[in-house]
């Protein structure tokens, strides 16, 4: 989930733990799975990101579950594992940046807490090793780049205790950046240092900055003064997803102290948590806990602050469109029945459940090719948060579409009881990509627009490509494609600057995706998606021309369903014919196959 960034700091030493047991480890393969091998390339990605030049020391667990625990075996075992995290980061190296490094590699037993560490001489007891770790970070602490040598200032040790105050008179916990700033004047903390103080009592834990640039304090910045409760409210969002989606033998092992599962359960029975919508009625309760630790009533001002916050760490955007009723309701349900009237709604794009159908990635890049803009941003390194915060700040320009296929059979078991849900409602709420609209002019909805695009990620290929296509008429009231890119442009590089060891590289207009002739595959999925007089007219306001021999399929069309080829000049819209493209692309990739049971349909 792409909370995790929020909380880190490169005033941090990160530990790497993976499972040494989970592959057989012989005399000729020693190595780390290829599940958690990525998954420490993700950290390695994030962390390189978030945190430039933090010390990572790796962590092999469940040494006596090895076949050979000698201590050659596992040192053999350690330095090919820190070998292929150091080459991997090595690919994420910038000349401009710090880079991350392993700084040691140990292997642990938590049955007799006894260690193996890769180089002789080391420790040899989990006691041991933790203060090791201790008298590493005591080092870097006496290198901070801000203090070196630990020597804090008179003035911000008073600054600390006044905020330790504050926190526990609990009468005040969030400090708007004039007052913040009122504050550290009068304790005369010099203007000029004030950013530095404040994100260096940021990575302490003392406060959080909810700051939306990380290069200056503005004017609607603030101060949060309890940084631990901030985790534990956003733990509680995905601590519950997860459980929903957790076996049964799982989920009645993990640890939820901070909320009601079972509440919520209960006053959430259609689960939109796993469409990735937060619902006001599930808050409540699943704030409830937490909101008492400060002294809070679960209200529903209190509940709009906690929506606020989550909203400024672009964790959830609010749904302005009509109330979702979650996946488990039959379709054409009463969205303002009492028990399925959830009240205000936010996504929660880290929790969508979907990515972008393959094809149209494939198809919509051709398609789009030929007219409008092309841009691609290469960002190294890109972890996936990125892109899940980036849905965030652009979400107005997201188009949203609707259709209904079979329910899965693995959704049908948690269906509630004495209701048969045959229909699913699945909408282009991808993780990796955003099918975006461009509107203009005083009260128009920016997602209503003619103008269509496709963003979709690469995350192996560390890129997003942005694709537009123009709209339909010369109405000064819509987006053009250079201002919708410029839009993005923006949103990209002021996120960017939360993530200080990353470097975004823009390019306008990359070549290889324009086509002069429309390959038979994708002209073959329009065909599917569209009828011949659409086709006809899309390939030709896209400046795409057609084969011999597929010009003669549509003919045969024609002939075959004349009543097909006259669409009203209504229909005739770039834009609506692209949409009808994407909906049948989300029918194919989604339908599971049953043995019989309804037809897809558009919504």
């Amino acid at each position: 989930y792409h909370s995790h960034s929020l909380f880190l700091s490169n005033r941090t030493m990160f530990l790497f733990v993976w499972n040494m047991a989970n592959v057989e480890q012989t005399f000729d393969d020693y190595g780390i799975s290829e599940e958690e091998e990525d998954r420490l390339k993700r950290w390695a990605d994030l962390i390189q990101a978030k945190c430039p030049g933090a010390p990572l020391v790796v962590i092999g667990t469940h040494k006596d579950e090895l076949r050979d625990t000698s201590p050659k075996t596992v040192r053999l075992i350690l330095n090919k594992v820190c070998k292929i995290i150091q080459d991997y980061v090595d690919t994420l190296r910038l000349e401009d940046v710090r880079n991350i490094g392993v700084g040691g590699s140990f292997c642990v037993s938590c049955r007799d807490k006894s260690v193996i560490p890769e180089n002789v001489g080391g420790p040899t007891k989990m006691k041991e090793l933790f203060q090791w770790a201790a008298e590493l970070c005591h080092k870097y602490s006496k290198t901070d780049y801000l203090y070196p040598g630990g020597n804090v200032p008179r003035y911000v040790v008073a600054l600390v205790a006044t905020l330790e105050k504050l926190k526990q008179e609990m009468e005040i916990v969030l400090l708007p950046m004039k007052t913040y700033n009122n504050l550290t004047k009068q304790l005369g903390i010099p203007k000029e240092l004030l950013h530095k103080i404040t994100t260096m009592l940021h990575d302490w834990g003392t406060l959080y900055l909810f700051d939306r640039a990380a290069t200056r304090l503005n004017r609607e910045d603030c101060v949060f003064l309890h940084p631990l409760w901030l985790s534990k409210m956003v733990a509680a969002v995905f601590t519950y997803a997860h459980s929903c989606t957790a076996p049964d033998y799982e989920r009645a092992t993990m640890e939820i102290d901070d909320m009601d599962a079972d509440q919520c359960d209960k006053d959430e029975p259609t689960k939109l948590i796993l469409e990735g919508v937060l619902s006001q009625r599930l808050a409540k309760v699943m704030f409830s806990k937490v909101l008492r630790e400060l002294k809070r009533d679960p209200n529903e001002q209190s509940i709009d602050i906690c929506f606020t916050m989550l909203s400024n760490l672009d964790l959830i955007y609010k749904n302005t469109y009509i109330p979702e009723v979650g996946p488990y309701s039959p379709i054409g349900v009463d969205v303002n029945a009492p028990e399925l009237d959830a009240g205000v709604q936010y996504y929660v794009p880290s929790i969508f459940p979907r990515s972008l159908p393959r094809a149209l990635d494939v198809h919509l890049s051709r398609l789009l090719g030929n007219v409008g803009r092309h841009q691609a941003f290469t960002l190294t390194p890109f972890p996936e948060e990125f892109m899940q915060m980036l849905h965030c700040r652009v979400h107005a320009l997201m188009m949203r579409l609707q259709v209904n296929i079979p329910l899965q059979h693995t959704l049908q078991r948690h269906a509630p009881h004495g209701v048969a849900p045959v229909m699913q409602r699945v909408q282009n709420h991808w993780r990796d990509a955003m099918w975006i609209a461009g509107g203009g002019g005083e009260g128009q909805d920016l997602g209503r627009g003619p103008l269509r695009g496709l963003i979709a990620a690469d995350f192996q290929g560390r890129r997003i490509d942005v694709w537009t296509a123009g709209g339909d008429d010369d109405d000064e009231r819509l987006m053009t494609n250079a201002q919708l890119i410029a839009v993005f442009d923006e949103g990209v590089k002021d996120l960017a600057t939360k993530f200080p060891g990353m470097r975004v590289e823009v390019q306008e207009d990359p070549e290889g995706h324009a086509v002069e002739e429309m390959p038979d595959e994708t002209f073959d999925f329009c065909l599917m998606a569209l009828n011949p007089g659409e086709v006809q007219f899309l390939m030709a306001e896209l400046g795409i021309h057609l084969s011999t021999a597929q010009a003669a399929r549509l003919k045969d069309a024609d002939e075959t369903d004349p009543a097909a080829t006259s669409p009203s000049r209504e229909q005739l819209k770039v834009s609506l014919l692209l949409d009808k493209v994407v909906k049948t692309a989300m029918v194919q990739a989604h339908t599971p196959v049953l043995d019989g049971g309804a037809a897809p349909s558009e919504d």
